[in-house]
Order: C-alpha cells, then sequence, then structure tokens
C-alpha cells in the first residue's frame, strides 16, 4: 500500500511539474508566477487532505500500518506550512499535529503495554519520536512568534 501511495504521489508531483513548467512563459511576471506559486500550494494541501482521509479510512479498516498514517499526516503539516503566511497559521498546524501524533502514540502504547500485534516496540518508538518532533516545532513556532 505504501509503495502504491507513493508512486501516485510521485506521478501527481511529476503531473504538477509538467502543467506549472509547460503553462510557463517567458517573461511572465513576479506577481502572476507568486499567484501560480499559491494556487499551487493550495492545491498541494487539498491532496494531502484527502490522501490523509484515505490514510483515515485505510488505518481504521487496519489495512495499512501506522507508518502510513504518520508519514501522510506529515505531508499534510508540510503542505500547510509552505502555504501559511502568519505565525498562527504555523502554530495551528503544528497543533493539529501533535493531536494527532499524541492520539497515535497513546493507541500504540497500549498495544505495546497488553503485547497484542501492532504493538512492537519500533512501532509505539517510532510514533513517540514524531510526536517528539512535533512539539519541538510546534514550541520553536511559539517562541518565534512570541514578543
Amino acid at each position: 500500500m505504501r509503495r502504491v501511495l507513493t508512486i501516485l504521489a510521485s506521478l501527481g508531483l511529476l503531473g504538477t511539474v509538467v502543467i506549472v513548467l509547460g503553462a510557463s512563459k517567458a517573461g511572465e511576471s513576479k506577481a502572476v508566477l507568486e499567484q501560480r506559486l499559491n494556487e499551487m500550494r493550495k492545491a498541494r494541501v487539498q491532496s494531502a487532505k484527502a490522501a490523509l482521509a484515505a490514510a483515515q479510512a485505510a488505518f481504521d479498516a487496519q489495512s495499512v500500518t501506522v507508518d502510513v498514517f504518520v508519514e501522510v499526516t506529515r505531508n499534510l503539516v508540510d503542505a500547510e506550512l509552505d502555504l501559511a503566511t502568519t505565525p498562527e497559521q504555523e502554530i495551528a498546524s503544528w497543533e493539529r499535529y501533535v493531536k494527532v501524533m499524541k492520539q497515535s502514540e497513546d493507541a500504540n502504547k497500549k498495544l505495546l503495554e497488553i503485547g497484542v500485534k501492532g504493538g512492537e516496540p519500533l512501532r509505539y518508538y517510532t510514533v513517540k519520536q514524531e510526536r517528539e518532533r512535533a512539539e519541538i516545532a510546534l514550541l520553536k513556532a511559539r517562541i518565534k512568534a512570541a514578543p
């Protein structure tokens, strides 16, 4: 499943590059290029949200691992951060990501504690580490935004 998602994402990115480069005209103004860039950023966020919805459904159906869910969620955060224009938007994105990672960490911790499949130490600590990474980034964003 991860390979399929990676291939689809690569094809989508390739198509986007072809469209952007193919539509590019010599001498376009900076404003036009910035508008196109902003449109692409918005499209990327929408694609990432759709991928997350699909990953959530697959995760709920237990047809993908938590690793895929974490990766897709991280991709959404990256897209949102690229689109963000204010510190508040960055903070909101990191807050959502911390919340998702905390939920994933708690679920994996329960599985680890009862010793069932899906509760392997590697999975738990991978999710824990990602939650910690997200919390560090959130704190950095808050420090950056502080007066």
